[in-house]
């Protein structure tokens, strides 16, 4: 049964990139990946605007609801068990500033998947 489904641009190296390692760690298969830019009316069926789709994660939980941004990497987190990685993340000083370190990840993706990153 699939718990999670993450809309990501396969065309983005560094979204690839992040999928990539979502299905090496993901060896229950619990997590569906869809390029946005082959599902774009899928996307639309949950009430997603698709242009911010390209500029922020988007996925779905089991329970149909749409989950945006750092809501979906830490429901993928949840479900790959890395609970020591999200206990560290609920600190409050780190808590605070992840809001900040995702919106910088997303401006700049495209620039820090040129690093390999």
């Amino acid at each position: 049964m699939i718990e999670l489904e993450i809309f990501y641009d396969a065309s983005c190296p560094f979204c690839a990139r992040r999928a990539n390692w979502i299905r090496k760690n993901d060896v229950k298969n619990l997590i569906r990946l869809t390029d946005i830019n082959e599902n774009e009316d899928m996307l639309a069926m949950y009430g997603a605007n698709i242009e911010d789709a390209y500029y922020t994660i988007h996925g779905v939980d089991k329970y149909g609801n749409l989950i945006i941004g750092w809501d979906v990497i830490t429901a993928t987190l949840e479900i790959l068990g890395y609970y020591r990685t999200l206990w560290v993340m609920g600190w409050p000083y780190i808590c605070r500033t992840i809001p900040y370190i995702y919106k910088f990840i997303s401006d700049h993706k495209i620039e820090l998947s040129r690093f390999g990153i």
